[in-house]
């Protein structure tokens, strides 16, 4: 049997921080069960989840070696590593393959896939009219999911290097914990918007969460809508509980299953008070937009990440005066002119005008 054969998707080191010794605090959010004590080795894994060819699996591997010294420093000095160098590239490709790399991810990549293939099939005359009522039982299943999130986090990396960092310090008696899916994409400025995904990786306004540890949790965020803190210190620290309890939450956005923690006494309390509300099902994550010209002959699509339940309220994360002078109905379809540009030089350059179906004019939505 070979010896890899077991797959982690969150790895071994990053519970650790979490934990004490070979075990790690878990809530079950299915069961809604605490234990104490999960063996960290056990967790977070499947057979061959990145397929028997144990290439993607080794990468993933000497990922975590250099992110692993990355974070311990963190952890030790409260401090990110430099803008540009080597340790900040090595710890911003490791948060984009977190987020890839997770079961959580693949059903994600199933589910655009599959309202894109349905609403392909929606086009008039594709499907026979006495076909059409079984249109929405079809489903798209990619052979690996996670394989095509991996590579799709591979093809969007450039994105990120313009997002501010800074490490969120946790003085509150609620600590921090993750989940089997831990990175957030998250977008606060766009906050009661609809119609439109707001936490595109090129997305004005994107904010980015991973917790380090029960005290530290790594921030990336739009430095022309945010601002962190004290602008120029690396770290910022929270001191009310409502902070850290909505940090928590927002965990409650990707967790497939588990959550996962110090086992502190205060911890079962902790978790008894998160947002469950917040929780959504991998089909809610995603919505689509389908609308036909006046021929009724025409469809247009537009697929996105859908908004948040969330409504978070971060005390140390301010908007800055431009920001807020953007209306909300515009907010959704603006753009990081860094990473634009950063996208223009890797994919060529791209047109500027953004329609979706809802600003279109001459476009009508179809309600499915």
């Amino acid at each position: 049997m070979p010896a890899n054969k077991n797959h982690h998707f969150v790895p071994q080191f990053y519970l650790r921080n979490f934990g004490g010794g070979a075990s790690v605090g878990l809530y079950d959010l299915e069961r809604r069960v605490h234990l104490a004590t999960a063996s960290i080795r056990g967790q977070c894994q499947r057979p061959y989840l990145y397929g028997r060819n144990p290439v993607a699996e080794k990468a993933l591997a000497d990922l975590e070696g250099v992110a692993a010294q990355v974070v311990s420093d963190i952890i030790a000095t409260s401090v990110p590593p430099p803008p540009g160098s080597k340790e900040y590239f090595n710890l911003i490709t490791f948060v984009m393959f977190q987020w890839a790399r997770t079961p959580a991810a693949g059903k994600v990549m199933d589910t655009f896939a599959t309202k894109m293939a349905r609403s392909m099939l929606k086009v008039p005359g594709v499907v026979p009219d006495r076909q059409r009522e079984d249109i929405d039982s079809f489903a798209v299943h990619f052979r690996s999911p996670i394989t095509n999130s991996m590579k799709l986090a591979a093809t969007m990396l450039h994105l990120l290097p313009d997002l501010a960092m800074k490490i969120v310090v946790n003085r509150t008696s609620v600590q921090f914990l993750t989940s089997d899916a831990p990175v957030v994409f998250f977008n606060q400025w766009c906050q009661g918007t609809s119609g439109r995904g707001s936490t595109g990786l090129a997305s004005a306004g994107l904010q980015v969460f991973l917790p380090l540890s029960p005290q530290h949790l790594l921030l990336l965020y739009d430095g022309d809508v945010y601002v962190a803190g004290k602008r120029d210190s690396a770290s910022v620290e929270i001191t009310a509980i409502h902070d850290a309890i909505g940090l928590n939450g927002l965990q409650l956005l990707t967790a497939e299953r588990n959550l996962y923690h110090s086992a502190a006494g205060s911890m079962k309390e902790a978790i008894n008070r998160l947002p469950f509300r917040w929780r959504t099902t991998r089909a809610d994550a995603v919505a689509l937009e389908r609308a036909l010209d006046e021929t009724g002959r025409e469809q247009r699509t537009h697929i996105y990440q859908a908004p948040a339940a969330a409504k978070v309220d971060l005390s140390f994360m301010r908007v800055t005066r431009r920001a807020k002078q953007v209306p909300l109905s515009a907010r959704p379809s603006s753009y990081r002119e860094a990473a634009r540009r950063a996208d223009e030089m890797v994919q060529g350059p791209r047109e500027r005008k953004r329609n979706t179906p809802s600003t279109a004019n001459r476009w009508h939505i179809i309600d499915d």
